[in-house]
């Protein structure tokens, strides 16, 4: 017997994907949750520039070794289905809190990225995936094909542990 597990909305795709690769803790987490976001050939421009899959990867990366954690806010979206909910367009957007492992002063360090996405979503072969049920379970594969994005991220000012001011950066 195979199970076919129920499709999220294109947004709730989205956003959840978005927030493993921000939250992504190891380099084999962030691997796995762009590789399950991106298609192999998908076409990426950020902030105006045309980007490769590498390229946003390291962008993506640049000091992903110096965090700790992340949060993650979603402010608004929009979505058109073309496909039901299999395939379409999304945007959102949102900002995410950057906390890195430098302290300073005993002060944690943290930037915030503020970004606009827009993702055309396309529909792939699926998996399935056996064990620990009755059969194998059906996972609807959907990747984005294209990726539209604008963003920018600011360090925030340091508030020192006592201190009820902001120490300029």
């Amino acid at each position: 017997m195979t199970s076919v597990l129920p499709p999220t909305t294109l947004t709730s795709w989205t956003e959840s994907q978005i927030t493993a690769i921000l939250q992504a803790t190891t380099p084999i987490a962030f691997d796995e949750a762009l590789e399950n976001f991106l298609a192999p050939d998908a076409e990426i421009t950020v902030n105006g520039k045309p980007l490769s899959k590498e390229q946003y990867k390291a962008l993506l990366q640049k000091d992903k070794l110096q965090e700790s954690s992340a949060t993650v806010d979603f402010s608004g979206a929009v979505e058109v289905p073309t496909d039901g909910e299999k395939a379409g367009t999304v945007g959102v957007f949102f900002k995410s809190t950057i906390f890195k492992l430098l302290r300073v002063g005993g002060a944690e360090e943290s930037s915030t990225l503020t970004s606009s996405l827009n993702v055309e979503i396309s529909q792939f072969t699926p998996h399935f995936i056996t064990g620990g049920g009755p059969g194998p379970v059906v996972f609807p594969e959907r990747r984005v094909s294209k990726l539209d994005q604008v963003m920018v991220e600011v360090a925030n000012p340091i508030i020192l542990p006592g201190d009820n001011k902001p120490t300029p950066l």
